[in-house]
């Protein structure tokens, strides 16, 4: 996957981490991916927006599902952590390049995985400024 990122937090994920990925990949892939074969291996390109605003999180996990699969390249607009406001409309924030087949092959995985991580990081970012809008002083966890 490429990266135009000026921050990588990948390293800081465990070590066992792309297990889950091969493991994810193989719940979500079937034994014949009959639309894998009706589009083929032709290069074609994918773009991911974001619908509604919040804080882009997992691009780690994202990447590494099209690394998996081999012969992808993601290239991102936004930094991991960033706000993205779409609240004038979509926008987009990456586009996936490869063969047909893995481009589709992946798609569900890492949407859903980053889907979720996002979610959290946008719950997080709304109690973290909750908590210092009542100048609070603990932790947040």
């Amino acid at each position: 996957a490429k990266r135009k990122r000026e921050h990588d937090f990948s390293h800081l994920l465990p070590p066992q981490w792309k297990n889950c990925i091969d493991q994810w990949l193989q719940e979500d892939i079937p034994s014949f991916d009959i639309g894998g074969f009706v589009v083929g291996e032709d290069p074609k390109a994918a773009t991911l927006f974001t619908k509604t605003s919040g804080v882009l999180c997992g691009c780690a996990f994202f990447d590494a599902v099209f690394e998996k699969l081999g012969g992808c390249e993601v290239e991102w607009l936004f930094e991991e952590g960033d706000f993205i406001d779409a609240s004038q409309g979509k926008v987009v924030t990456a586009r996936v390049r490869g063969p047909a087949r893995k481009v589709l092959l992946g798609e569900r995985t890492a949407l859903n995985i980053l889907s979720r991580a996002s979610g959290v990081a946008t719950v997080t970012r709304k109690a973290v400024e909750a908590a210092k809008r009542e100048r609070w002083h603990g932790m947040v966890a």
